[in-house]
């Protein structure tokens, strides 16, 4: 039964209009409904310095859409592991051994000794991701890193932004 203004439609118009017209307005509402609310990408830094990690650290933890533009880390020692996982899937978790030998053959990742005594420098560069990301750091004695550093970009909502 139809409410209000519309209750006398079925007197008016016969069952197949009144089908049609159900079945357009089903496909207009569905259509509202999905449209995605508008989107920009928001910059977000993490610039940490002297930052004290026991076993392991979360450095940088994501659940939107984004892009990672640069993530460096210096530590005075290479007793330590990256540990990198893009859309719930492990990608790395590699010692810093590991990554500095294989560094030369990949692009996103590299690892090398710093020109200034003591200084082991771990950076991952250009990674996209569609739901999450995270990236952790863990050592076998307590360390503290010299610096972390991270640039990267997030999807928001417009809506969001304007607190609607």
């Amino acid at each position: 039964m139809r409410d209000g203004a519309f209750r006398h439609v079925d007197r008016i118009f016969g069952p197949d209009e009144v089908f049609i017209a159900d079945e357009v307005a089903r496909r207009v509402s569905e259509s509202v409904i999905r449209t995605e609310p508008a989107k920009r990408l928001a910059t977000r830094i993490i610039d940490k310095k002297d930052w004290p990690v026991k076993t392991r650290m979360n450095v940088m933890e994501e659940k939107r859409p984004g892009r990672l533009r640069e993530f460096a880390l210096r530590s005075p020692t290479t007793a330590f592991s990256i540990i990198l996982q893009v859309d719930d899937n492990p990608l790395i978790d590699r010692t810093y051994a590991e990554l500095a030998a294989s560094s030369p053959e990949m692009d996103i990742i590299g690892a090398y000794e710093s020109d200034s005594p003591n200084a082991y420098i771990a950076t991952i560069t250009d990674l996209f991701w569609s739901k999450s990301v995270l990236i952790a750091v863990a050592v076998t004695t307590p360390t503290t890193f010299q610096n972390i550093f991270a640039v990267y970009e997030v999807e928001e909502s417009i809506n969001s932004l304007q607190g609607t």
